[in-house]
């Protein structure tokens, strides 16, 4: 039979130092590898921009619903825009998106850096901040419209209350701050 227990078990940790040593080593430098490899995802909070997400309630009632083909759609509808959308993804099911736009934007020809203020705000606000009060004012009616559309509804069958969108932003400023913030949180880890 074959004892399980740990009871009266004595693991000489001091004793292997150098093998738990080598161990650790070894996972931290394939940690590092991975992230070279693959990239780091990072949210907004790291590299600025806005995340868009867009919830749409009771498409699982619509009968032939595609959520990729909505996922593409919106998109395009974003970087017809001149928004540079550096992500998408799918949160929640098939009824929540998050589509992450970068600090630049393409407007009438030219790159616009959103971060900058906008000069025709009268309260200073950044591009960024105006451009996506104005975006979820557009982008709500065009996703009512899009579905509607798309999958022959009434307005009794999909209603303008089935769609939310929610831009959440994140400035320069904010993102240096969380930036210095998880750099001096590593560092304290580190020595600790």
């Amino acid at each position: 039979m074959i004892d399980l227990s740990f009871r009266d078990k004595k693991f000489k940790i001091v004793e292997k130092f150098f093998v738990f040593l080598c161990i650790s080593l070894a996972v931290i430098i394939a940690g590092f590898v991975f992230m070279a490899v693959s990239g780091m995802n990072v949210g907004v909070e790291f590299g600025g921009g806005a995340n868009v997400e867009v919830t749409v309630d009771g498409v699982n009632s619509i009968g032939g619903y595609d959520a990729n083909d909505f996922k593409n759609h919106f998109y395009d509808y974003l970087t017809d825009r001149g928004y540079e959308v550096n992500k998408t993804v799918q949160t929640s099911g098939i009824s929540t998106y998050e589509y992450r736009i970068g600090t630049t934007m393409t407007k009438d020809g030219s790159k616009i850096d959103l971060n900058a203020t906008d000069p025709g705000d009268a309260n200073g606000e950044t591009y960024l901040t105006t451009e996506m009060k104005a975006l979820q004012n557009e982008m709500e009616p065009a996703i009512v419209e899009y579905i509607r559309t798309k999958y022959s509804l009434s307005e009794d069958d999909f209603t303008s209350d089935s769609v939310s969108v929610k831009p959440h932003s994140i400035g320069n400023q904010v993102m240096k701050s969380i930036i210095r913030a998880a750099v001096i949180a590593v560092s304290v880890a580190i020595v600790v």
